[in-house]
């Protein structure tokens, strides 16, 4: 879609409303302002529109473990109309938020946090989906985005489950059952432990015998043994991701070097770390050999959001980091920004990114979405998730398709960069450029995500080359701030703040406001009330109290076998 030039006057406000911030600050921060523009060239011609796997941007995803789901299916049960919101927040639109949801398989012990049931306790034991909540959340997303993505890996498997051969069972017969008691197939299959560096021979050996299986589901009951019609061909195409470990991937040089290892690997990912290797393998993996990189498990928020505009901290000389700061929804999004630049990653999962257990029952908010009172329904959707539809909002995200006809939009690494310091935490609170850009693969239209993680101002030119942006190519700003004093916490989320009209060199200036994230983008999103609706807000939240009448508080029915929507 193209821009549509404002009226003048009215665009004349908004760039007023744009440079008072940058006026009222003094000290240090007046200094940094003063910082030479940073220049963005958006070239066209850089777009790698052929590369489908390793620069598509592929959004964001929820991952389901640690008993971190644990009462889901209880907002589901007793507030239906709540559970429904919260998947399409989260999973609905053209451009959804989430596009993945990650299932980590546990043995019925504590799982770090929390345990997660075990799908097989026994070696005959039917294959039960419906006792892990991941599952029936999977199929309730996918009736809102049949496109979601699907995968699985373990914590730890059952005891019975002690050689690779019956760990290859437990996991075909769990994603049938899972086939046949939701209608979807698992796309992606970690065959090793969570957070452990790969066995490359086992990987190997599982991705030929998933692709050469003509035995199915494994029983000695007929009614459920073997492949029903349209399983076998599903199955096949399962693809492989390793290894999730917690820091920079060990087996980066070893994909790179072995054509048969890159051959059963579709997904390098790995956990808490912006960085690529020495070697830089894993931008190669992406940019070379067309590899998908993740961050499969990534830090969300430490903290709820809608508290943060009373902070009186300074980081380092003005108080109050509003959105930014230390454990922020800011952090996250510079996280995003420096994983791209440092290790081309396209993908981010985000543990949790639904809160859903009792309060204290594992730590305080750390989640982008707390659905932690099946009671009352009560939700809290995080700034965070604001934040990151900066990012999907603003670009057609997802996975391209095997013709390379799903227009989805690729990162350019000419057009991104990352200053901020460390790996995780990310700290961007030195005032320097952080910025990714995305385009789609025909040139047609592009977006530029900055973050702004400190209390200085910055000023960028942004230089669109080869795009057709029409007879009036005004851009459009949005921003994301924290709220001013007596305004409502989320005033300032996803605003459209103004529309930017070209110098006469052809370029773009903006102005980005301290401790925000602004989007610039020739996507005209105005009037489409998807992308421009305010995230739910929780209203009161109820405590739950005695009742001595009954002398019961609350009882869960999350044992209760749960269905997907319909």
């Amino acid at each position: 879609m193209r821009r549509r030039r404002v009226p003048t006057v009215i665009a004349a406000l908004l760039a007023c409303v744009m440079i008072t911030p940058a006026q009222l600050v003094s000290g240090p921060a007046a200094a940094a302002a003063a910082e030479a523009t940073v220049d963005i060239t958006v070239d066209a011609s850089l777009i790698a529109a052929d590369n489908v796997n390793g620069l598509t941007f592929k959004g964001f995803g929820v991952l389901s473990a640690n008993s971190t789901s644990a009462l889901l299916m209880d907002y589901k049960a007793q507030h239906p109309e709540v559970y429904a919101r919260l998947l399409r927040v989260l999973f609905g639109g053209d451009r959804p938020v989430m596009s993945h949801v990650k299932i980590e398989m546990g043995n019925d012990r504590n799982n770090s946090t929390g345990s997660d049931p075990a799908t097989m306790r026994w070696e005959t034991e039917r294959a039960n989906v419906t006792r892990h909540p991941g599952f029936p959340l999977a199929a309730d997303a996918k009736k809102v985005n049949p496109d979601l993505k699907v995968s699985i890996l373990r914590w730890n498997a059952p005891a019975w489950a002690n050689t690779n051969g019956k760990i290859y069972t437990w996991y075909k017969n769990t994603i049938l059952a899972a086939h046949r008691e939701y209608g979807f197939m698992v796309d992606y299959v970690n065959p090793g432990v969570n957070e452990h560096a790969a066995d490359l021979t086992w990987t190997k050996q599982y991705a030929n015998q998933v692709r050469a299986d003509t035995t199915g589901y494994v029983s000695d009951d007929p009614g459920l043994a073997g492949f029903r019609p349209g399983e076998a061909e599903l199955y096949r195409r399962i693809q492989l991701v390793i290894s999730d470990e917690v820091g920079v991937g060990t087996f980066g040089g070893a994909m790179v070097s072995d054509a048969e290892l890159r051959d059963a690997v579709a997904v390098a990912g790995y956990h808490y770390n912006t960085d690529d290797d020495g070697q830089r393998n894993f931008t190669r993996l992406a940019e070379q050999y067309d590899k998908e990189i993740w961050n499969s498990e990534a830090q969300a928020t430490f903290s709820n959001s809608s508290f943060r505009p009373n902070n009186n901290t300074s980081d380092p000389t003005v108080p109050r980091t509003g959105l930014g700061g230390t454990g922020s929804a800011l952090e996250m999004a510079n996280t995003i920004v420096k994983g791209f630049v440092k290790s081309r990653r396209t993908h981010f999962v985000y543990q949790p990114a639904i809160g859903s257990f009792f309060e204290g029952g594992q730590y305080s908010f750390k989640e982008l979405v707390s659905a932690r009172d099946p009671w009352s329904g009560w939700l809290h959707y995080d700034a965070g998730l604001a934040v990151l539809q900066h990012f999907t909002s603003f670009a057609q995200t997802g996975w391209e398709n095997d013709a390379n006809t799903a227009g989805i939009w690729r990162v350019i690494p000419q057009a991104s960069a990352s200053t901020a310091t460390g790996t995780n935490p990310v700290v961007g609170r030195n005032g320097q450029p952080n910025y990714l850009t995305m385009a789609a693969p025909d040139g047609s239209d592009f977006s530029t995500v900055i973050v702004n993680d400190s209390e200085y101002p910055r000023t960028y030119q942004i230089s669109p080359v080869g795009f057709d942006l029409g007879t009036a190519p005004t851009l459009a700003l949005w921003q994301t701030t924290a709220a001013g004093a007596g305004e409502a916490f989320d005033a300032n989320y996803k605003r459209h703040v103004s529309d930017v009209a070209p110098g006469a060199a052809g370029g773009y200036l903006v102005s980005v406001e301290p401790y925000s994230i602004a989007t610039v983008t020739s996507l005209d999103v105005t009037g489409d009330p998807e992308w421009t609706a305010p995230l739910p807000v929780e209203g009161e939240r109820t405590v739950l109290d005695a009742d001595s009448a009954h002398g019961v508080l609350w009882a869960t029915t999350s044992t209760t076998p749960a269905r997907p929507c319909r």
